[in-house]
């Protein structure tokens, strides 16, 4: 799981008024990951990390049930990259 510090950096946060929810954020990024790609996923991936700071930023500044249902072409194309992987 990313830290939180790195995930405070990532959005730009100095306060500790979000850290809970950042974490509850960073735990189901993980999670979401290993559904999507498989167990099997390399959480260690540098990558993985990237997806799942973009998967908390995406969920921290829109806090809504409304949405389009998609997520940018970066997290879509990583996600695919390393579902495959994990894969083989």
């Amino acid at each position: 799981m990313v830290a939180l510090e790195e995930i405070k950096q990532f959005l730009r946060i100095d306060t500790d008024a979000e850290d809970l929810l950042l974490t509850k954020y960073a735990e189901a990024a993980e999670k979401y990951i290993k559904s999507a790609c498989g167990e099997a996923v390399c959480i260690t991936d540098p990558r993985t990390d990237l997806v799942q700071l973009m998967l908390i930023a995406d969920w921290f500044e829109n806090r809504t049930m409304y949405s389009n249902g998609s997520y940018s072409r970066s997290i879509n194309s990583m996600m695919t990259q390393l579902r495959l992987e994990a894969e083989d």
